[in-house]
């Protein structure tokens, strides 16, 4: 009874506010949405969660749509959460855990699924709280807990100042955005309190291989759990190795070895190739990712008079929170030297990457492709009737960048 009364004020509220409305599409798009995902008596219609209003959480039901918010003010036990969540596997609409005393967040060990969307929050637009995702600010926890969530369809993910050691999402595959106005989502990792804080390979390997995910990790380290991790030097690196934990060091001490590197996959470092013979990459050809989380370069190759070929058999996403560079190519050979043409064919392989985190001899691709369209600019401004044959030229000054 209590839940239906709730229901019917929601209702009312919303017809009484037609700007509310106009966020959600109408009362029609609202009801619909009701209808299609959740039973009547499996929503939950208030903006948090607390003491006062714990019985009304439809708690047999194991898809439930709500937008939970617990925090400071909720004055609910772990053991009244887990209560609450007991059957709960699939939630739509949002989840936010901010500013508790929780030691973990096992009281959602049932959840499976969280779908949040920006058309089908419950809440009305004035309380909307973003990111869709959240853990902040919990100052006590100890990991996450989330051992049966496996699929997370939110726009914005954060875990901000906890204090956990693991985030322990050891099921977490699949990351998704159900907005249809925007595929973007914003996975942020940031100021994690305890100095023991790592991430799973497992783990990363779900956020790197998200499309169309923008990941932000500081301060980052990877956990050093899996069976085929090295963190050898490439003299000393096993036959199996396919992540590498640490910094990729090729020279002329030990470029004869670079067919080691035939199976690795990832990189936790930077790929760091300088003085050598080499003239190109192919070695790397199982490469997929380059992930380098101490504010370093991604990708330096520099000192190779006869490197003249920068194209990774298969590699996916480098990802670096430098805040600058992230691929520096510096006096190799006159193939790679700095013109439009080269930036244009390493902007190619890293489309994710603004021109100005790429650098060739000590020239961002973003000056660099500046200072061309000024010389084409200039060069047209001296002929201002093209024409036919200004055409012509103008493919010829293309040509010549």
């Amino acid at each position: 009874m209590k839940i239906l009364i709730s229901l019917i004020f929601l209702k009312l509220s919303l017809v009484s506010d037609s700007n509310k409305l106009d966020v959600f599409g109408g009362m029609n798009h609202y009801m619909k949405f009701l209808e299609e995902n959740c039973e009547p008596h499996c929503i939950f219609p208030e903006s948090s969660l607390a003491s006062y209003n714990l019985d009304l959480f439809p708690t047999n039901c194991s898809t439930v749509c709500a937008d939970i918010l617990i925090d400071e003010r909720s004055n609910l036990s772990e053991y009244q959460l887990s209560h609450a969540f007991q059957n709960m596997k699939h939630l739509i609409g949002s989840l936010a855990v901010m500013s508790t005393d929780f030691k973990s967040g096992t009281f959602l060990a049932s959840l499976e699924s969280v779908e949040c969307s920006t058309k089908s929050r419950l809440k009305p637009p004035v309380d909307i709280i973003e990111p869709q995702f959240m853990w902040g600010d919990n100052h006590n926890m100890i990991n996450l807990g989330l051992v049966n969530l496996t699929s997370i369809g939110c726009s914005n993910i954060y875990f901000l100042r906890n204090t956990v050691r693991l985030l322990n999402l050891p099921n977490l595959k699949n990351i998704y955005n159900p907005n249809a106005f925007t595929n973007v989502i914003k996975i942020q990792i940031e100021a994690n309190l305890h100095e023991d804080f790592c991430i799973t390979t497992q783990e990363m390997q779900t956020f790197i291989t998200t499309e169309f995910a923008s990941l932000n990790c500081r301060p980052c380290k990877i956990c050093e759990n899996n069976v085929n991790m090295c963190n050898d030097s490439l003299e000393n690196l096993l036959d199996n190795c396919t992540h590498v934990n640490g910094n990729v060091m090729i020279g002329p001490e030990n470029e004869h070895l670079v067919s080691k590197l035939k199976i690795v996959e990832t990189i936790y470092g930077s790929l760091i190739i300088r003085s050598t013979n080499l003239t190109h990459i192919a070695f790397l050809e199982n490469l997929k990712h380059i992930l380098t989380f101490n504010y370093s370069v991604s990708i330096i190759i520099e000192n190779n008079p006869q490197f003249s070929n920068l194209t990774f058999p298969n590699l996916k996403r480098i990802y670096t929170n430098s805040l600058l560079t992230a691929i520096m190519l510096n006096n190799n050979s006159d193939i790679l030297s700095p013109n439009f043409k080269n930036c244009d064919l390493i902007h190619a392989q890293f489309k994710y990457l603004k021109t100005k985190s790429i650098s060739l001899d000590e020239n961002t691709c973003e000056a660099i492709q500046r200072s061309a369209n000024n010389t084409l600019e200039g060069k047209l401004a001296n002929h201002p009737s093209l024409g036919i044959m200004g055409f012509l030229n103008l493919i010829i000054i293309l040509g010549a960048l």
